[in-house]
């Protein structure tokens, strides 16, 4: 009902890029993932100076291991080029360093993130996840606490609990 919905939409607005995204999130969610990049690629298109349509594909990229290479790291490097400043770009790209095997360089740019917004979360828990595959597990336990704990109600600090209980049992 969502790609519906979307599809409807960007028929009477075919140069909106929301809805390229949207269409992208549902077909991604269906595993059409060739449709979905296909969708992500034209809101880039649409509008390439907005870095957060890069961002959206460069995570779609990472998420799914679809061209994380080719395709998802250079948008999340011009993603942050638009926005420097941005904890959502800089965690961008650090996701698209991890999918791609750079755990030093994917540390750097979540730890730039966290710099800029100390309290951006997803930031936190992708950090640790790197720690992790880095066996870096201290850092990794440090990570998930303060989310788990700074988060106590939310959605992150329930992802950090079920990464505790996983990894830390």
């Amino acid at each position: 009902q969502m790609l519906a919905e979307y599809l409807l939409a960007a028929e009477s607005e075919p140069n909106n890029p929301a809805w390229q995204a949207g269409i992208g999130t549902a077909y991604a969610k269906r595993g059409d993932l060739n449709t979905a990049l296909t969708a992500f690629q034209r809101a880039v298109d649409l509008a390439p100076n907005d870095a957060t349509y890069r961002r959206l594909l460069a995570v779609f990229c990472a998420e799914n291991n679809v061209y994380a290479e080719e395709i998802g790291l250079p948008a999340a490097l011009e993603a942050v080029r638009l926005a420097p400043e941005s904890a959502e770009m800089l965690d961008a790209l650090g996701l698209a360093y991890f999918s791609t095997g750079r755990f030093a360089n994917a540390e750097q740019s979540f730890l730039k993130a966290l710099e800029i917004t100390p309290d951006y979360f997803l930031a936190h828990i992708h950090l640790a996840v790197n720690y992790l595959a880095q066996g870096n597990r201290i850092a990794a336990l440090n990570s998930l606490t303060l989310v788990r704990d700074a988060d106590t109600s939310g959605v992150y600090g329930e992802m950090a609990a079920q990464l505790l209980e996983r990894h830390f049992p």
